[in-house]
């Protein structure tokens, strides 16, 4: 008797465990607003409503998609935002982040913050690569990409940060995708 009380009460300590980590976990949301599928025409409203600025809109012959780079979305250190959509379906939606005025460790940190937000609201990401400096070219570029990736049932999150460097000259950029599933 004794021994099944002490099992119920282990599993009942189980489920409350296992249920408030399942709650903690926030659903993915798609940003500005939007919903997958949304055409062109959406984003449109939203430039116009938002204020913001169309930059550059291209189509892409091999793949068939059309990618709409925008700015003046708010955001701390946010360069662009790009759109991408497919047979005129919107299907992700990039964010880039980077100031030219921060150094290597600044972009870590940037980074790490983004990492550790999305681990707070859904949870343990999925590390999609990591290459340090392990990739140079023919032209002495070094590159590296570290990456990680959130998925749910109705929107993927990427995380990415890459650099490029050839001896004074830098590029890096830190990336946030929400794609659909």
């Amino acid at each position: 008797m004794m021994m099944r009380c002490k099992t119920k009460a282990l599993l009942l300590l189980l489920l409350y465990f296992f249920c408030s980590s399942l709650q903690a976990v926030q659903q993915l949301k798609i940003p500005l607003g939007c919903s997958w599928g949304d055409d062109p025409a959406k984003l449109e409203e939203l430039i116009h409503a938002g204020g913001l600025t169309l930059v550059n809109s291209e189509t892409i012959p091999s793949t068939q998609k059309k990618l709409i780079t925008v700015r003046g979305v708010i955001g701390a250190a946010l360069k662009q935002n790009i759109f991408v959509f497919q047979k005129e379906e919107l299907i992700e939606i990039e964010y880039q982040y980077g100031d030219p005025k921060w150094d290597a460790k600044k972009y870590q940190d940037f980074f790490d913050n983004f990492r550790r937000m999305f681990e707070n609201k859904y949870g343990p990401g999925t590390p999609l690569t990591k290459t340090a400096g392990s990739s140079t070219d023919a032209y002495g570029v070094a590159t590296s990409i570290t990456g990680y990736e959130w998925a749910q049932s109705f929107c993927i999150l990427d995380l990415f940060y890459y650099t490029a460097e050839k001896k004074n000259q830098q590029y890096r950029l830190i990336s946030v995708h929400y794609k659909m599933p």
